[in-house]
């Protein structure tokens, strides 16, 4: 899905760590959110219509491709996030993005939790472009420091949070990068931030991510789990 739009010079709406593994049909099933749910929202904020199979084996159609249609039963949202309960999510007509350009991505160190909220408010309040904002508490980011494997860490963190935080804009004109140092730079003057780092290269980008995604995997390798749709 994500090479497809991309190719088409689309952007979707839901990106997750499981996206090399995930289908569309569990992912409308569970109602997934991702990584930039407070930028396009979750899966239901991306659906236009569906196609779902009952236990019976009725065909349930409802493949609108229309942003507003008031006609009838709006059926989707019955299937959506009903984690398979109620059928099996076989089709789906899916909105698209225009593309974001070349992300900034930076993590922070936040003292506590009364500043993380202050902090999330600020950046909801000053950067249009945000994408992502995600907190990982102090025992989740030293665990996954200590068992990712050729991941280097920007710093040493011993406030309560680290916050992984992204801005892309769709105007091309918008540098997300120089914005996003801007405000960083702001917030730390205020208070909100102790320490931050703004990935310098493609590289470091990744290793961000990485710190975010990788603990599931590294902290349970064995675990065997699936999606019922």
């Amino acid at each position: 899905m994500q090479d497809a739009t991309e190719a088409a010079d689309f952007a979707f709406g839901v990106d997750l760590g499981a996206r090399g593994s995930c289908q569309i049909g569990g992912m409308l099933a569970t109602n997934a959110g991702g990584t930039r749910a407070i930028r396009f929202g979750k899966m239901r904020e991306q659906t236009l219509g569906i196609e779902a199979v009952l236990a019976d084996g009725t065909v349930v159609t409802s493949l609108n491709r229309m942003l507003k249609n008031n006609a009838g039963y709006d059926v989707k949202q019955l299937f959506i996030g009903s984690e398979g309960t109620l059928g099996v999510i076989t089709r789906a007509v899916l909105r698209l993005h225009p593309p974001l350009a070349a992300p900034a991505t930076a993590l922070c160190r936040v003292r506590d939790y009364d500043t993380l909220v202050r902090f999330w408010r600020d950046v909801r309040a000053t950067l249009p472009c945000v994408v992502s904002f995600e907190a990982m508490w102090l025992a989740f980011y030293r665990y996954v420091v200590a068992y990712t494997p050729g991941v280097t860490p920007p710093f040493d963190a011993d406030d309560d949070f680290v916050v992984r935080i992204e801005c892309a804009a769709s105007d091309p004109r918008i540098d997300a990068r120089d914005t996003l140092e801007q405000r960083l730079g702001a917030c730390f003057d205020a208070g909100l931030v102790s320490d931050a780092a703004l990935a310098a290269s493609e590289r470091q980008t990744r290793d961000m991510w990485t710190l975010r995604e990788g603990l599931a995997i590294d902290a349970l390798p064995h675990l065997l789990n699936f999606d019922v749709s």
